[in-house]
């Protein structure tokens, strides 16, 4: 879709803890750009292949809280007319939350809440860019076309099934990186997408391939 660029605002960035992306109220660190209707989405400018929306995390009512361990209560201040309405959806903390609130329940190890992979904003070492090239990791949820780069760290837990991983719900790969060729790196992802049915692939990258 075409939008004038008096209409968008390119090349904002968020360090995590301030938006979620809408389709998997995960975590998003990176770049985005934002629409004049308000409206925010993944990259540094809008692509041809498609949009990955991002929001801010969604508000709960304080009864849920007992029920759900993702959402945690705000700091307040004194005079505060209604601080029991204080609570927000953290996505940041929201995997060590739940594990600290399961930790100490009488339950199976296969009942216990495992990690999904959290987004992850690579940069090359010094070494590396020297070298020229790099590696980058992605997981792609299995039965979603939603792609999110993740640490090396994070992979190395999917690859080898860790337990304590959904290993199961996610394909993960690494590619070569050119710091200095777009066009290699362009043709490397057309390869992914052909290669391993990760289709609208190139669309994360949002036309950036350098």
């Amino acid at each position: 879709m075409y939008y004038p660029k008096s209409q968008i605002k390119t090349n904002l960035y968020t360090n995590g803890g301030e938006y979620v992306v809408k389709a998997t109220n995960i975590n998003y660190v990176g770049y985005y750009y934002e629409l004049s209707n308000g409206k925010k989405y993944v990259g540094k400018a809008p692509a041809s292949l498609g949009e990955i929306e991002i929001i801010l995390p969604p508000l709960i009512s304080p009864e849920d809280i007992t029920y759900n361990p993702k959402y945690v209560r705000l700091a307040t201040w004194e005079g505060d007319p209604d601080p029991e309405m204080d609570m927000v959806y953290d996505p940041v903390l929201f995997n060590t939350i739940t594990l600290y609130n399961y930790s100490n329940l009488p339950k199976n190890s296969s009942d216990q809440p495992r990690l999904v992979p959290p987004p992850y904003y690579s940069i090359p070492t010094e070494e590396e860019e020297e070298i020229g090239e790099y590696r980058r990791y992605f997981a792609k949820k299995n039965n979603e076309l939603i792609y999110i780069e993740i640490s090396e760290e994070t992979y190395n837990k999917f690859i080898n099934k860790d337990p304590k991983v959904a290993f199961d719900l996610y394909n993960c790969l690494f590619l070569p990186w050119s710091i200095n060729d777009a066009e290699v790196n362009q043709n490397i992802i057309s390869l992914i997408e052909r290669n391993n049915n990760y289709f609208g692939f190139s669309s994360y990258f949002q036309g950036n391939f350098g």
